[in-house]
């Protein structure tokens, strides 16, 4: 009876970690959280709105919303993370493009297999993959959620 516990505990600690290893895994499909997006879009563009005139503000105030939406119309698609380390985007227009990705101490790195552009780099928080352009100072992060 006194090995029942042990091994109940290895078990438990066992399950655990193997649920921790998955969570942690980009293997499957991504798309673009749009809410997340729609907060923090309406935040920068906000943000750069401060420096207008009153009047001005006035009257771009409502086109913020197209804005908004017009950028997150352009982010629609997918992304299938493979195990093997490959990835490939599909955007709503049938197009589609390769690249690779790596994890490493938590950290997300995507390139394109073209080598062309920018790499993302990012990680992974509250389940949500969190990316910005490698290099680059933006006003907010690219939000992803599973599919």
């Amino acid at each position: 009876m006194r090995f029942v516990i042990p091994r109940l505990l290895a078990f438990v600690l066992l399950l655990f970690a193997g649920q921790a290893a998955v969570a942690q895994s980009l293997v499957g499909t991504w798309v673009i959280d749009k809410e997340a997006m729609r907060g923090q879009l309406r935040q920068a563009i906000e943000a750069e709105m401060r420096d207008l005139t009153p009047e001005m503000r006035t009257q771009v105030a409502p086109m913020i919303d197209q804005q908004v939406e017009g950028i997150i119309a352009e982010l629609e698609g997918s992304a299938e993370f493979r195990e093997d380390g490959t990835v490939l985007f599909r955007d709503e227009q049938g197009g589609a493009d390769e690249g690779r990705w790596e994890m490493t101490d938590g950290r997300i790195r995507l390139t394109a297999a073209s080598g062309e552009g920018n790499a993302m780099v990012g990680e992974l928080v509250d389940g949500r993959m969190v990316m910005k352009p490698e290099g680059e100072e933006l006003p907010f992060a690219f939000v992803f959620m599973r599919r």
